[in-house]
């Protein structure tokens, strides 16, 4: 049986000292262990002497992971307020002045097409009545006509541009109440989740110490199943 002596536990006694507190002696038991199992202790020793390396490549990388944490941060910071403009934009309205624009602009187009098409038909309308003025019977009439029919082409295209523009606002109008209530609550969890960076070394820090702790306890029921302990006070002691 192999026997290994240690004091485990201050001895009190022996009076007091001067702030009136107990005196300490020597402990007067020694720890009695006997190794069931000599090659499991030499492995269990093995991984005890590897736990300080662990501590220790652990802090280093925890370092490292902070480190690398600060220097994205301007670039994380960054992504934030592209992430937060967009968003505020879709929110307050930036994105439907820029579909009005849109709108505005095709309706800008089709009556600068339509005055081109009917200004050549205006300007045919006018070549056939000065043709009609040479040598037809009632060429006011058929001119009064052709002029009819431009002033109703117009309105046509007019009344159908406006008709689309109803529809297409409709349409965008649509478009925006959803992406709107897409984005309840995602500007707030926006911050959050930036927030968040600045405990995710203390996160990691908490995870690593909870890990070690778990492995050591491991280690120490380990150790205890393998050896028994008792105590022993020497004759006289």
């Amino acid at each position: 049986m192999a026997t290994n002596s240690q004091n485990i536990w201050g001895w009190s006694g022996g009076g007091i000292d001067l702030l009136g507190k107990p005196k300490a002696n020597a402990n007067p038991f020694e720890t009695l262990t006997n190794v069931k199992n000599p090659e499991i202790e030499k492995r269990q020793n093995a991984l005890l002497a590897e736990f300080d390396g662990l501590l220790g490549t652990n802090r280093d990388a925890l370092s490292a992971f902070e480190a690398a944490l600060k220097q994205t941060q301007p670039k994380a910071q960054a992504i934030l307020n592209e992430d937060l403009g967009i968003a505020d934009g879709l929110a307050g309205g930036k994105l439907r002045s820029e579909l009005d624009l849109l709108r505005s602009n095709r309706r800008t187009a089709i009556r600068q097409a339509a005055d081109r098409a009917l200004g050549k038909a205006g300007r045919a309308v006018n070549q056939t009545q000065m043709a009609m003025s040479a040598g037809s019977a009632n060429p006011v009439g058929t001119s009064s006509y052709l002029q009819k029919l431009t002033a109703d082409k117009r309105a046509e295209i007019e009344t159908q541009a406006a008709l689309d523009d109803a529809v297409q606002g409709r349409v965008d109008s649509d478009y925006l109440t959803q992406l709107q209530l897409g984005l309840l609550g995602r500007r707030g969890g926006l911050l959050d989740a930036f927030a968040q960076r600045e405990l995710a070394p203390v996160a990691a820090n908490n995870q690593n110490l909870m890990a070690l702790a778990s492995l050591l306890g491991q280690l120490l029921n380990t150790n205890l199943g393998n050896n028994f302990y008792g105590l022993s006070k020497p004759i006289g002691a």
